[in-house]
């Protein structure tokens, strides 16, 4: 049996976060020795891309050009 709960969590850089911060103890039934952990639990991540290759950046181009001339053609 278990004597220590031994919680493992990834943790992950990001750009921006929105979430709560948990401060917990854990121990395993019939134990006394105790666990703590502070905890960033997100509810919103976001990450900022700030390199576009050239292909993403030309499968953009393209998608604004194909919307722009949809809602040209529509006015005629």
């Amino acid at each position: 049996m278990l004597s220590y709960p031994h919680a493992l969590i990834e943790l992950k850089d990001n750009d921006f976060a929105i979430g709560v911060r948990i401060h917990t103890q854990m121990n395993c039934q019939g134990s006394q020795e105790l666990e703590s952990h502070i905890w960033d639990v997100p509810a919103v991540v976001i990450e900022c891309k700030t390199y576009l290759d050239k292909t993403m950046l030309q499968d953009a181009a393209t998608a604004a050009e194909f919307s722009f001339y949809i809602s040209f053609f529509k006015e005629i």
